[in-house]
């Protein structure tokens, strides 16, 4: 999946400092709704679900954030957001991503 290397690698050199799950929640939800926050070089990146799920899956094994490693947690996130009328704070995604 080159969309998810690329992805994952981007946001792996942003996310220096540990962030919390919320604050990963919340960016992975942002980047399902909009690619504005990324910069241009990967706005053409096709972000899918399952790309979201490969790529926040890797970051949170990164993070160690061991009990949310798992893909599913995050293609059920993201249904559990749309479900529920969620919107994500992209505000907040922008100020992580610097």
């Amino acid at each position: 999946m080159e969309s998810a290397d690329k992805l994952f690698n981007y946001l792996n050199s942003k996310l220096k400092e540990n962030r919390n799950l919320e604050d990963l929640d919340n960016l992975c939800f942002s980047l399902f709704c909009t690619t504005d926050i990324l910069p241009e070089n990967l706005k053409s990146l096709k972000i899918t679900k399952d790309v979201l799920a490969q790529t926040f899956m890797k970051l949170a094994i990164d993070k160690g954030i061991i009990e949310k490693s798992d893909k599913n947690y995050w293609n059920d996130l993201i249904e559990r957001s749309l479900r529920h009328g969620n919107s994500p704070n992209i505000q907040e995604s922008q100020t992580i991503l610097g």
